[in-house]
């Protein structure tokens, strides 16, 4: 008598993803993760208006653009910002022999010039810049899916701008001791605690070298006009045109210089340019100058 052949059961894999569900299924688990950590800094003490006469919130900021480099403030509700807050999340794989501070160490490592833009926009608030990292070890395709996904949170955090300036950090092995170690905090100083560290003055901007940087440069000279007129952006907002038109000639209208300085904002060169506003309050981004000005040189 003939036998059957022996039927197996396997369980139903999931189809290769596209690389668009993979972008957004990174974008849900940093999304999940950001409202994990927002629901356990809202509930802590210095959050509590039972408790504290001026509760803390945390928000999304109208500034910078979103996901850019800061996507939670933490503030009084009396409008005085407390934190400028920066989420990420990791995947860390099987076999990965790197500690939880070393992986944050990368993250900050290729946040680059996005770490000093959250630093100086902490700075200027005169409020803590906070850098918060979600580690989860199951596989990334269950970990978009699956709402109770296990996260490791590990955080750094400081007053002052640079990668060598006085910094604090802490590790928790999960959402549950993050919310335990928080919770009883009556203010934002008694968990994000930098006492023993000196507060460090913001280093000058050597306007000097910026501005001979660009002299010596292959730029067009309405290209260097329009950098060395951003250079001496007065500590207040105005209005690009108007702020312009001091430094336009016979050769070189305002309308040119501001062309030219659009094109820098689009090549992130300038910072500080808020589409649809009339003032600004434009900036270098050295690190990216320095960037552009060596691929001009190449070429």
């Amino acid at each position: 008598m003939a036998q059957a052949k022996l039927k197996i059961n396997r369980p139903h894999l999931h189809e290769t993803w596209t690389p668009e569900q993979m972008r957004a299924a990174v974008v849900r688990i940093h999304n999940r993760f950001q409202g994990l950590v927002q629901s356990v800094i809202e509930s802590a003490d210095f959050a509590n208006y039972r408790i504290t006469k001026q509760p803390l919130e945390l928000g999304r900021p109208a500034w910078p653009d979103p996901a850019e480099y800061c996507d939670l403030v933490l503030a009084r509700r009396s409008g005085a910002s407390v934190a400028a807050i920066e989420v990420k999340t990791r995947h860390v794989k099987y076999g990965e022999q790197r500690q939880s501070g070393e992986i944050l160490e990368s993250v900050l490592d290729h946040m680059g010039s996005k770490l000093h833009q959250l630093q100086r926009l902490a700075y200027e608030h005169d409020a803590l810049w906070v850098v918060i990292l979600g580690l989860y070890r199951v596989p990334f395709q269950a970990a978009a899916i699956n709402y109770r996904t296990e996260f490791e949170v590990v955080m750094i955090w400081g007053r002052d701008v640079g990668r060598d300036s006085p910094m604090s950090r802490a590790s928790f092995p999960s959402l549950d001791m993050f919310d335990r170690a928080i919770c009883s905090c009556v203010d934002p100083v008694d968990f994000w605690s930098l006492a023993s560290l000196p507060r460090l003055p913001l280093p000058d901007r050597d306007t000097t070298e910026l501005e001979e940087l660009v002299a010596h440069s292959k730029l067009k000279q309405k290209a260097k006009r329009a950098l060395l007129a951003i250079i001496q952006w007065p500590e207040e907002s105005m209005p690009l045109r108007t702020y312009l038109r001091e430094f336009s000639s016979a050769d070189c209208s305002e309308y040119a210089l501001k062309h030219y300085v659009l094109n820098f904002i689009d090549a992130g060169v300038v910072v500080g340019y808020k589409k649809g506003k009339r003032a600004h309050r434009l900036a270098i981004d050295e690190q990216a100058l320095l960037a552009y000005l060596i691929e001009v040189d190449r070429e």
